[in-house]
């Protein structure tokens, strides 16, 4: 499983996206705005509930979608496949997955597709 610092990473460079603008979007100081993000994303530090929801809003993703915390190991696992995706890791793997999922739990599958707001993978 892939940790959320990993993910605000990817989430920031997708948005070419400085660490320094990011911290100074969550309403760090100029001068610990980096410090801060880099442990963030280096997992050295987990963010607080209300910086989680406020990274969730400015890159547009669910919380969900960034802590794979849905309580249902199918769409967890999807959650964790996707990122796996973003990151360009083994797109063929990850293709046959999610359509090994969409053939045998195709209502988890749709409830994976609207959390993380398509339609098809």
């Amino acid at each position: 499983m892939m940790d959320i610092g990993k993910r605000i990473k990817i989430l920031r460079k997708r948005k070419n996206m400085t660490q320094k603008e990011l911290g100074i979007l969550l309403g760090f100081k100029e001068s610990t705005a980096v410090v801060r993000i880099t442990q963030y994303e280096k997992s050295s530090r987990m963010p607080r509930d209300n910086i989680l929801q406020n990274i969730c809003n400015i890159f547009d993703v669910k919380k969900e979608v960034l802590t794979s915390s849905t309580g249902d190991p199918v769409i967890d696992l999807c959650i964790d496949m996707y990122w796996l995706s973003m990151e360009g890791i083994a797109p063929l793997l990850v293709f046959n997955f999610f359509k090994s999922v969409n053939e045998l739990f195709p209502l988890k599958y749709g409830e994976f597709n609207r959390l993380i707001g398509r339609n098809k993978y």
